[in-house]
């Protein structure tokens, strides 16, 4: 789903401008969609006057997404309402098969963008930790190794380094040194 919002101003010269600001939705809900048009209208351009404009375009698996934008928010989007209230009927139950539908198309979406993220890892592992799982290991000991492989992989396919990932890391590092046993003792040993 893309939302375009457009602020058309006039300055004392009469030459028009336009601030212009447009978000793509990956994986799309009314109330993350509201807050974004919020927040542009009155934090951005600080105000909602009648020279803001903006547009909504979806596809068919985003219809759900635009029924719940047009019940929680009539006045943001009057036009749409008006050219798609025969079409969506808004007051009625979504069919069970276009749930389903709109379902398998969002988890497809999101299963793309994760994997495309965390670059492949599930088929392609970088083996730096599990190439060491092993059946002689505790369960949740591999899954840590794993684990600590998918995160140095999203790492290695990220544009810039998030404090979420190093932190996720220094977590895993943790675990498995308290399963591997490492006590004060051992870490003194370790030393340099």
């Amino acid at each position: 789903m893309k939302v375009q919002i457009v602020n058309t101003k006039k300055d004392y010269a009469r030459n028009t401008h336009f601030d212009y600001e447009e978000r793509e939705f990956i994986d799309p809900n009314a109330d993350d969609v509201i807050r974004y048009i919020d927040w542009v209208i009155m934090e951005k351009f600080g105000e909602a006057g009648p020279n803001v404009n903006w547009s909504v375009s979806f596809d068919r698996a985003e219809i759900p997404v635009v029924k719940e934008l047009l019940r929680k928010r009539p006045d943001l989007f009057p036009d749409l309402n008006k050219h798609l209230q025969g079409e969506l009927n808004v007051n009625e139950e979504d069919d069970i098969d276009e749930k389903v539908a709109t379902w398998h198309q969002r988890m497809q979406r999101f299963l793309k963008e994760k994997n495309k993220r965390y670059g492949n890892s599930v088929m392609q592992s970088l083996q730096i930790f599990s190439k060491h799982v092993s059946t002689d290991r505790p369960q949740h000991e591999n899954a840590i190794l794993v684990r600590l492989d998918d995160k140095l992989k999203r790492i290695q396919n990220a544009t810039s380094l998030r404090v979420n990932d190093v932190v996720d890391l220094y977590g895993y590092l943790t675990f498995l040194c308290i399963s591997l046993g490492v006590d004060e003792k051992r870490l003194m040993e370790m030393m340099d």
